[in-house]
């Protein structure tokens, strides 16, 4: 076997002959042992390309295991095995092939006494599927609150998602702050402070009756300042997350509340994973783009991770359990004649392609706020129009898990 066959091999990741993998792409165990595909988090399905190479049909002819390349490199003449399976070997190269029966599978690649343990996701039943989700909501209920609406849909905002959600069945899971900030210079009106605690459960059966696409989530305590739980304890997170929980559920019901999806800037600290974990969060989107020479809205994630998450559509958290996922676009930044190309590139890769996740601000909708979008609306429409054509099914990324039902 040749040398320019083991893609995983230094040479090859310079000459990037493998897609998706970041330059700290490796998982060591040692300095002599270092697993170069599949990355430690992978979530895979059977549309990726590397690691990918196939899936096992049983007799029904359905999917019972991916088939994927494990590869990497180690000491010459060491014995190097994966899951008990012995490894083609070129000079320092290694290169087998495993399958993936489980959900959730545990790697163990071991090159005489040293040993690195990987885990990866199969979504044995994966899907192209989008997610949208508006980020800051918090004027659309003050609104209904100040107005007395009969109906939530009369409110200016929740009547054009519906529109929306009957137009391309768009779900639409709406990341709340839980009080108005207290210096809104950005309004062209005055408007009264508000908060949850405030809105009337009058409107209940309306929540629990459109469930099935619309729901209520915590993103923050409040907009300012900005990056409010960078260095904030677990401690302060918990408690805004579960006060937001009680008073969605208070007003809104049981069925219409998710757990967090998006938390405001997508700064918070690595140690807060797990208690947000405990707390139901199974998803959380992130831009995983690089700004400043670091990366930006990205929980404070090691480089390594947060590179592979920018060309990838999701990474598990091992420690945590929480998949992060990486977002295709941000509807308000983006021009409306370049809606559809930024959604082509995001469509072409086979990394970025199974998963389109979607994310706007709710403030641009308003006329009253200074940076007022007047093609806001449109925006969306072109977005939801290009998923709906290529047969994106819409979802809520953590509703089931992933956005798929059994996996």
């Amino acid at each position: 076997m040749q040398r320019r066959e083991f893609l995983c091999s230094v040479t090859g990741m310079a000459a990037g002959l493998s897609v998706g993998l970041p330059l700290a792409f490796a998982e060591t165990a040692t300095e002599g042992l270092r697993v170069n595909q599949p990355f430690n988090g992978a979530v895979l399905h059977h549309r990726l390309k590397d690691p990918v190479v196939g899936v096992v049909d049983g007799s029904d002819g359905k999917p019972i295991a991916l088939k994927i390349k494990v590869c990497g490199e180690a000491p010459p003449d060491a014995a190097v095995t994966v899951n008990g399976t012995a490894c083609r070997r070129n000079g320092k190269a290694f290169e087998t092939e495993i399958e993936l029966r489980q959900k959730t599978n545990e790697i163990v690649v071991k090159a005489n006494s040293d040993e690195t343990r990987l885990t990866v996701l199969w979504l044995k039943n994966s899907v192209p599927r989008y997610r949208f989700t508006v980020d800051d909501t918090i004027f659309c209920l003050r609104e209904i609150h100040r107005n007395g609406c009969k109906s939530l849909f009369d409110d200016y905002f929740l009547g054009n998602i519906r529109k929306l959600h009957e137009k391309y069945g768009t779900k639409f899971a709406l990341n709340l702050f839980y009080e108005t900030s207290e210096d809104e210079k950005h309004l062209n009106v005055e408007r009264e402070s508000f908060n949850l605690s405030q809105f009337s459960d009058r409107y209940k059966s309306e929540w629990r009756d459109n469930a099935d696409w619309l729901r209520l989530l915590f993103h923050a305590k409040r907009e300012h300042p900005g990056e409010p739980y960078k260095d904030a304890s677990a401690e302060t997170l918990i408690t805004d997350f579960v006060q937001m929980e009680r008073e969605i559920k208070r007003f809104a019901g049981e069925e219409a509340y998710l757990p967090a999806g998006v938390i405001h800037f997508g700064t918070i600290r690595p140690e807060t994973y797990k208690p947000l974990a405990a707390q139901g969060v199974t998803t959380l989107s992130g831009y995983f783009t690089r700004r400043n020479g670091g990366y930006y809205v990205h929980y404070q994630m090691d480089d390594s991770r947060s590179e592979y998450l920018s060309n990838n559509d999701f990474l598990l958290d091992v420690d945590s359990g929480i998949v992060f996922s990486k977002m295709d676009m941000v509807i308000n930044t983006v021009p409306l004649d370049a809606v559809v190309p930024t959604l082509e590139k995001a469509v072409a890769d086979p990394n970025t392609a199974e998963f389109v996740d979607l994310m706007t601000h709710e403030q641009y909708f308003w006329s009253f706020y200074k940076r007022y979008m007047p093609d806001h609306w449109d925006r969306l429409d072109r977005a939801f129009a290009f998923v709906t054509e290529r047969g994106y099914k819409p979802v809520f990324i953590n509703d089931p898990f992933l956005g798929l039902g059994g996996g």
